[in-house]
Parts: structure tokens; sequence; C-alpha cells
């Protein structure tokens, strides 16, 4: 977000030094917290490839320093750099200096890369770079510190770790310098974490730092020092068990992952917290202002502590609070009443709780959090009602049978009986699970004597015993002033049968309601951003609608991204914004769900928006997931279908598929590309250009750290399947899609995986396009220039391809050249498969002059000659091949029977040889076409060519499609179709039969254009068709004028 501005501190303008003033902070233009960017004048800068942003990371993290050009080769390629390696990073830094200098600094200056022996620097100002702002912040956190002006120090940490928004050089893991400068600023950043937990110490502000500690003793178990301060916080904050749990926890930890005790000073903070040493609660220096805790309607308590010291505004939720005031009457007529609010993280359960509490006109009400903690009691909340109880109203046990107080002594020690007053063997026993129950519904049926509001926030952390005295309470509701009010989160019902069991249970009691929170409206979330954003007034309409959109109206997201807003943040910057308090909250809440329902928004954070449903669960099925886990993740808001997008599945927040995404490891994401690779082409075949956008983008990403053979073989085994099944076309794009994606690869031991794809894609696109296409003989080059990398011969497929090549294009003496004068053993004096493209390219060229016994002649020498293992011409076995040459020849040379007889025999072949491919049936059905042409015979050439160009279009051959849409023309304007319609598709053929590169096809398809124009009187079309012929190749337009004499066209 550029130009975002951040608040340093919130200390009273008295707490500050003159010469440090709270002040607002331009966002850094560049962040290398999380992957590397580069955000000028509003405008992101693509940075280029993984090894381009490498060579921004080198000189970012040397800033104003030279690094020699050894050091950076060293650093970029190791030790064995490639011999292009000075090329490639004089390269990258060409290109880096081009996009940095494109835009201004917000100061007007730019960004710039200079050389200076022996080598380059980076010239920017420290402050444009969140890791050097950070640093500096926590300096002079530090300085503050060691002066004691604990309250400077406090707020200037803070605002260097609200400049950490995820670990430094993310996606350059893979990079030795970049992983080692990530673990020094990692130790900086555990560095000012704990000096801010010493300063809030001292200022009382123990809550603010809680939840921070408590994430990074999660992240770092092994830390003591953390874990040390963690402890006393929880024990500032009235949590002794939780403190002395911690310790527990990390002993165990250490003595399993090290084999040692704590240390000393852990092992005296747990002394001085079961001693509760008043050394732990210091004289404290006036904190910033907090605010108030909101006092417990009827009682001087406040709330237990949630962890998190903001109170927000209450916008909106006026419906659902006047339905639970109206709870309240009912509640006098003896009729209590339970309400069930549920939400999403962050989604307002607490606040408006906390707002009905306030308001209630009720004697007292009693909260109770529980927290998200391994290892909780038994009944844990209830006991802290019936504790809490005590105080509220002290006398009530006095109403309670001693049994019933026995029982509950189990839980709440102050309400055991007398021991006179119940049998030995009585009071050891211990109590079953429907004593329990009945104990504690009997007590509260007790307190709700009057009227009393019981609140149970976050109830989904509870332990199953708690949630079966709810079930159990909710149908003992009648005959009380209770009020109950029990928060739980959608998500976790979905996942887990307790509470979904727990949940209908309620549902099916009189009197209970279920309060469903959504988002805010457009206009609340307006109001709720503008009473913390920095503007001055709600922010703009686009803004709003950007936050709204990035935050469905969620007030915790929509809190934490409007405290980033600035005047100059737009509505692009607001659906980038992830803040930490944000992530915290969305972490939190992915982190307890199910392995599969986590696995299936990994995947799902990766695929592109609309990918249809099929891919996802194609992706799961691939890792052993059922497709429950989606459904699973749906009922707990994390993503919805869309019938609109083709049943695609989307995230219900983009801010959850952005954190989980994030979140993702080099390793994990790369699987799951490769994984969506194989969906995609399973999936949304048999059309490639359906998937071929989605399938270049998971590919490179999987290709950064993957073998290209690994990666693309659900692409080349796609491709074999459509031309198994003759779908060329689609085949040829599979292939071509492959071979774009190895472009960049050819480099890194790829050269020879690339040059095979060539040759598959080679036959097919001499199918598809023509032997002699430009797109055909592009193949070709590639295949030389990768043979040249790889420092081998000429590939044969290439030889004899781009052979193939010329001769179609009339460039014979070039063809038998290539054959004769080759590299390797001499083709002209050879025998067997050398021999037969030997004679096939003379008799081509004989053909074409005219001298079709001496073509004839050469063709019959190649058939004799052939072998198996002879490459295909133009996509046909030899024989086929040569025998369509065969006849077309005989013709020419008089006998006209013997050719159609040839053809027949041909004919038969490809009726009853089941090896036989579709290039042979159209070759052969093309050549008895043509004879019919020639012998004038239209009807036979319509009869024989309308079956051969619809197998022509179910393949996707071109070239085949074109050259028999010429003679399906002519041979309708021959029985009298004359139509414009008829000429039109017959000069679209010609254009692609120009496209193939066959000259003597094209050549004849002219002269029947000429024929057509000629019988239909066209005779300004038909001069400058032939004028255009005798230009087409020298030499070349011999056979077609013979043809036309002989055939008296």
């Amino acid at each position: 977000m550029h130009n975002q501005q951040t608040s340093i501190g919130n200390v009273p303008g008295d707490r500050w030094p003159s010469s440090t003033a709270p002040t607002r902070l331009q966002t850094p233009a560049i962040s290398v917290f999380g992957p590397l960017s580069v955000v000028l004048d509003g405008h992101t800068v693509q940075l280029g490839p993984p090894r381009q942003r490498a060579v921004l990371a080198v000189l970012l993290i040397e800033v104003g320093r030279v690094v020699p050009v050894p050091a950076m080769v060293d650093r970029l390629w190791g030790s064995e750099p490639p011999q292009q390696a000075l090329a490639s990073l004089h390269s990258y830094v060409s290109r880096l200096r081009k996009l940095l200098s494109s835009w201004p600094l917000p100061s007007g200056s730019r960004l710039k890369i200079r050389y200076q022996p022996p080598g380059y620097v980076l010239v920017a100002p420290a402050e444009e770079i969140d890791a050097a702002r950070f640093e500096r912040l926590a300096d002079e956190g530090h300085r503050a510190a060691r002066d004691a002006d604990h309250a400077l120090a406090f707020h200037l940490f803070g605002a260097a770790l609200s400049t950490w928004t995820a670990p430094p050089f993310e996606e350059l893991a893979e990079y030795a310098f970049a992983s080692q400068e990530s673990i020094r600023l990692g130790h900086v950043r555990l560095s000012v974490i704990q000096q801010r937990a010493e300063m809030a110490f001292v200022l009382g502000l123990d809550s603010v730092t809680l939840p921070e500690l408590e994430s990074e003793v999660n992240r770092n178990p092994l830390e003591e020092g953390l874990v040390r301060l963690l402890m006393r916080a929880q024990y500032r904050m009235g949590r002794q068990a939780d403190a002395l749990r911690t310790f527990e926890r990390t002993r165990r930890v250490l003595a399993k992952e090290l084999g040692v005790d704590p240390s000393l000073p852990l092992q005296r903070m747990h002394a001085d917290i079961l001693r509760h040493d008043p050394a732990l609660h210091p004289s404290q220096e006036p904190p910033a202002a907090e605010p108030k805790p909101l006092l417990l309607a009827g009682t001087n308590q406040a709330p237990e502590p949630t962890g998190n010291p903001d109170v927000r505004t209450f916008v909106g939720r006026q419906d659902e609070l006047r339905a639970l005031v109206a709870a309240q009457p009912v509640t006098w007529s003896r009729s209590g009443r339970t309400a069930v609010i549920l939400g999403e993280a962050g989604i307002g359960k607490t606040s408006l709780l906390q707002r009905f509490t306030a308001m209630a006109k009720t004697n007292d009400a009693i909260t109770v959090q529980c927290p998200d903690m391994q290892g909780m009691p038994a009944f844990w909340p209830w006991s802290r009602i019936l504790r809490r109880a005590l105080e509220v109203r002290p006398r009530f046990m006095q109403s309670l049978s001693d049994e019933i107080r026995r029982v509950l002594g189990h839980l709440v020690p102050e309400l055991a009986p007398d021991s006179e007053n119940v049998p030995e063997w009585r009071a050891n026993a211990t109590p079953s699970a429907f004593e329990f129950h009945d104990a504690i519904t009997r007590a509260l049926a007790v307190l709700g004597q009057s009227p009393l509001v019981l609140v149970l926030e976050n109830f989904h952390w509870a332990d199953p015993s708690s949630w079966a005295v709810l079930r159990f309470l909710a149908g003992q509701m009648a005959g009380s002033h209770l009020i109950l009010l029990v928060s739980l989160r959608t998500f976790l019902p979905a996942h887990d049968p307790n509470l979904r069991k727990t949940l209908a249970a309620l549902l099916q009691q009189p009197g209970v309601e279920v309060i469903r929170l959504g988002g805010l409206s457009r206009p609340e979330t307006a109001t709720l951003a503008a009473t913390v954003s920095p503007h001055t007034g709600k922010p703009d309409g686009e803004i709003v609608a950007a936050l709204h959109e990035r935050t469905h109206g969620n007030p915790s997201f929509v809190l934490g991204l409007a405290r980033g807003l600035s005047d100059r943040t737009t509505p692009d910057d607001v659906r980038l914004m992830i803040p930490d308090s944000v992530r915290e909250i969305i972490l939190e809440r992915i982190g307890s769900l199910p392995d599969d329902v986590r696995a299936v928004l990994d995947m799902a954070s990766v695929l592109a928006e609309g990918t249809p449903r099929a891919v996802l669960e194609d992706m799961i099925d691939q890792a052993g997931i059922m497709v429950e886990a989606i459904r699973l993740a749906q009922r707990g808001d994390l993503l919805r279908p869309q019938t609109a997008a083709g049943g695609s599945i989307r995230f219900e927040h983009s801010l959850i598929r952005d954190v989980v995404r994030q979140e993702l490891s080099e390793e994990a994401a790369v699987a799951i590309h490769r994984r969506a690779v194989r969906s995609l082409v399973r999936r949304m075949s048999p059309e490639p250009d359906s998937f071929a956008a989605s399938v270049t983008a998971h590919a490179q990403a999987a290709l950064r750290r993957l073998p290209p053979q690994d990666v693309l073989a659900p692409l080349i085994a796609e491709a074999d399947r459509l031309a198994r099944s003759f779908a060329y076309e689609p085949a040829l794009r599979c292939l071509e899609l492959a071979s774009s994606l190895l472009a960049d690869h050819d480099e890194s031991g790829c050269a020879g995986f690339h040059l095979d794809l060539l040759a598959r894609q080679a036959d097919i696109a001499t199918l598809v396009h023509g032997t002699g296409a430009r797109a055909t003989m592009a193949i070709y080059d590639r295949m030389d220039r990768l043979t040249r990398l790889l420092r081998r011969a000429q590939s044969p497929v290439s030889r004899v391809g781009r052979c193939l090549g010329m001769l179609c294009q009339g460039r014979f003496a070039h063809a038998e050249a290539m054959l004769t004068c080759g590299p390797g053993p001499s083709w002209s004096a050879g025998e067997g498969a050398d021999a037969v493209i030997l004679h096939y390219v003379r008799g081509v060229r004989l053909y074409s002059r005219a001298h079709f016994h001496d073509a004839l002649a050469e063709f019959n020498r190649a058939l004799a000659a052939g072998v198996p293992g002879t490459p295909r011409l133009h996509g046909c076995r030899v024989h086929i091949a040569l025998r369509c040459w065969q006849a077309v020849s005989l013709w020419h040379c008089g006998a006209r029977g013997a050719a159609r007889q040839l053809v027949r025999r041909l004919q038969d072949i490809i009726t009853a040889d089941q090896s036989v491919v579709p290039a042979e049936r159209l070759a052969t059905l093309y050549v008895a076409a043509m004879l019919a042409v020639l012998d004038g015979k239209a009807r036979q050439a319509l009869a024989t060519a309308q079956p051969a160009l619809r197998l022509a279009e179910n393949t996707g051959s071109r070239i085949w499609q074109a050259n028999l849409t010429l003679l399906l023309a002519w041979a309708r304007v021959r029985t009298g179709d004359d139509g414009d319609q008829v000429f039109e598709a017959a000069r679209t053929a010609l254009v692609t039969t120009r496209r193939s590169g066959f000259v003597l096809i094209r050549m004849l398809h002219l002269h029947l254009l000429a024929d057509m124009e000629k019988a239909t009187r066209r005779s300004g079309h038909m001069e400058r068709v032939l004028h255009r012929v005798p230009t087409l190749a020298t030499g070349s337009g011999g056979f077609c004028r013979t043809s036309f004499r002989d055939s008296g066209s």
C-alpha cells in the first residue's frame, strides 16, 4: 500500500520529548517483508523472474555499499556458476535499472543502480526500505530503553513490529544469502519483542503484549526468554494457572527435544509465581491512555480479560440487539431464554454481548470467556460461573442441599459442605457425569430465581463435558429468570460432531433463539472505519467500497484495514492490505481446522478465482482427501460455491485466501501447483484453450523447483491421448503450450527433454499446418538450436523434416543438397531409409517439371528401397505416400486406367488396414478426388471429397481441410453451383494452402480456381490468378499446365 501512513505511538503528548514527537510515516516504497516488492508513485513494479529479483535483494541487503561482481555471482549461482553468469548478471541489472527508474519516490528522487568498481551499488533512501526502517526503529527503541524512557521505548518497539508484515525475502528462501539475512532480522525481531514486553511490565501494559508473546512462544517454544516473559504477563493478568501450565509445557518440550531442564531464570520465575512474589507487581509508570473495561450490569466486576485491549466502537447490530433486549421481559414471567450467537472470528459477537450486558435491566450478569487452550479441565466454564456467582450472590449456596454442594465441591472447593454433614464414603466418591449435570443445573436454577444474565463467550473452546451440560440445561430453563447467551464460531460446529450435536439439541428446545451475525452493511462499514481512520470524517465512496469488498463487513477486519488508510491510499491498495491484527485473527481461526479442511484451503488458495469445482475435487482426490472436506469448509463459511461461474468454489473472504496462500511454504505451494496442472488438464480437456492460461500460471510456479518432466507430464500425456484419437489440432496446442513453458529452462539441463518434445510437436504440426508451413519449419529451427546447445549432430527428425519442408516449398536443390551433403554418412550413397528419401525428393522435383516418366521411375526406386523405420512422408507411411505419387504420375504418363486401379487398391488398403491413420486416409481420398477432377468427373469428385472433408474437420487438419475444400469448390461449380459463397470458400482455402508452404499443391489449386472462374465467365479474376502462377517457383508450373491441357479443362 503505497504511501500508507503508520503511527508510531499513542502516548499522550506530555510523555514525548519534543525531539521525538510522534509522526506519521509514509509506507516504504521497497518491501522485503514477504514477497519482495517495489511500489513507486502508486505503481507496483513488476520485478521479473526469480533470479532478477534475487539480484535486487543482494543490492538491498548492502544498500549504499558497493557489492563486488564476483560476490554477486557467488550469492546468485554458488561456487559453480554457468559460463554465461556474468552476461546474465549484467542483463538483470540493466532491466532493474530501467524498471526502478520508471517512477519517482515521494521525495521526487529516483532509485538508482550504479556501477562503481569493483561492482554495483543501490542508491536508495533507507527510509524507503521497510527492513531498514524496522532496524532504525528498533535501535531507537533500545536507546530509549537504556535512557529509561520506557513509554517512548515501548511505542518505538511497537512501531518496529508494525513494520514487520511477514518473514523477509519469502520467495527467495532457496538462496543462502537471503536465508541468512532473514535469520538475522528474525533475531532482531525477537529482541524487540522481548524488550517491548519488559517496557510493558514497567508501564502496566501487559495486556497489550500478552497476545503477541503467546503467538511468539507457539512459534519458538524453545526460546526460554520469551517463555519467562509470557509467564510473567499471564500471572499479572490474573491467569496464574495458565502461567504454570506454560512452564510445564516448556519443561516437557525442553526435556523431549534437548534433554535439559529449564534454565535458572525460568525456574526462578516459576518459583516467584508460586509464592506470589511482590516483585511481579512493581510500581508502574503512568501508561498510555487505555480504554476502561465495561463493567457488568449490577456489579462492580469487569469481564475477564480477553487479551485484546481494544474496545471497539459499537456500530450496527440494532436488530440483533433489539432481539436480545426483547427477551428480558419474558424472563420476568419465569420463562428462561437462551440465545446462541453464531458468527466468524471478529464478526462482533463479543461487542454485541458487551453492549447488551451494559444495557441489561437485571441486577447481575456473569460473563465467562472460554480460552483456546489444550488440557482445559472438565466443566471449567461452569465452575467459573459458580465461582463468580459466589462473588455476586454469596448467599445462594445456602439454598443448595449438601448433596449438590458435595458434587459441586469437586469443581469449586468453596462450595463443598462441612465434612460432618456428609458420610466419609460419600464424600470420597467421584460423581458421575449425570450427577455433575444435575448439580450444575440445580445450582443455576437457584441462581435463576431472580433475573440473571449468563454469558458464555467462545463456548466452542469449551470441553465436551461442558457442552453436555449446556444441552442438559437448555431443557431445564422453563420456570427460571435466566437469560443464557452463548457465542460460537460458525466454522467449528461444521466439523466437530460433539459441538454440532450440542447446537442441534439447543435448536430443538423451546425458548432458544439463534442469532447469526453477518457482515456490516457498506454504510455501517464506512461509519466504523471513520472511528479509527487517520482521515477526518468517513473515507470516500471508492475506498469504502473496496474496504467492504475486502472485509465483507467483518468489524475486526474493517478496523484493522481502516487503521492503515492514508490520504494517498487507493482502492487497489485496500484490496492488497493484510494488517498483522487481521492476519492473527485468521491464523487463529484456521489453526483449529482439521488437517483435511486446511489442506483443501491450501489448494483452493492457489487456484484462480472461477476455477471449476471439479478441478479442486480432482486435486484433493490426488491427495487422498474425501470431497466431504470441501463441504465442511463451505459449512464453516470459509468457502462458498458460485453457480454463476460454472460451479466454481471461492473463498468467503479474499483476506482468508491471501493469508492462507502466504502461509504456504514454498515446497508446499510448488507441490500444489504441480497437482493443479494435472487436475486442470484432466478435468478441462479436450479443449486446451480453456485451460491454457491456468496451466501456464501453475506450471511456471511449479517449474521453479520441480523438473519439467514431472510438471509437464500431464500435458504431454493429454497431447498423446488426443493424438491417438486423431484430434490433432488440440493435441498440437497442448504440445505448443508445453514447449513454451520449457523455453526458459533449456539451459538448466532440460534441452534433451525439450528436443524430444519438439520432435512430437513437429510430427503433429505437419498434419495440422503442412510440412512446408512456416510454423512447422520454425519447430525445426528450435530443434537445431537445441542440438547446438547440446553439442550434438543435427537431429535426424529435424534434417528429414526440414528437407521435406524445402521440397514442399519448391526449393528442390536445397532439399537434395541437405541429403547428399549433410553431416554424417552420405545419404546419396546409402541404402534403405536414406535412399527412400533421396529418391522421393528427386521424384517430386522431376514431377514438378512435368518429367512424369522419370518421376515415376524415382518413385518406383524409392518404393523398392523402402525399409521399416523409414520416416513418414507428410504424416503417411512410405508405401502409401509413394503409391499416391505413383497414381498421379501414371495418370500424367497416359496410363490412366492403371492410375485408377492403383487408387482403388489404396482405398481397399485404408478400408481393411486397422493401423491406417487419418493422414493416410485423407491422402488417398484426396488423390482419388483429384484424379476425378483431372478426368473432368465433377460428381465423382464431389462424392469422394465430401466424406474426406468431414474427416479432416474432425481431426483438426487445416491443410487437408483447405485442399479438399478447393476440390469440392471446383466440383460444385462444374455441377452448376456457381454462387459467391463457393468462390469465397475457395479463396479462403487458398490462403491456408499458401501458409502451408506446399507450392505444387498451391499451383494446382490456383489452376482449379482459374478454371472455375473461366467456367463462370469471371475473366477478371482468372487473369489475375493465372498471372501469379509462374512467379511461385521457377520451373514448377509445367505439370499444372500439362494437367489441365490433357484433361481438357
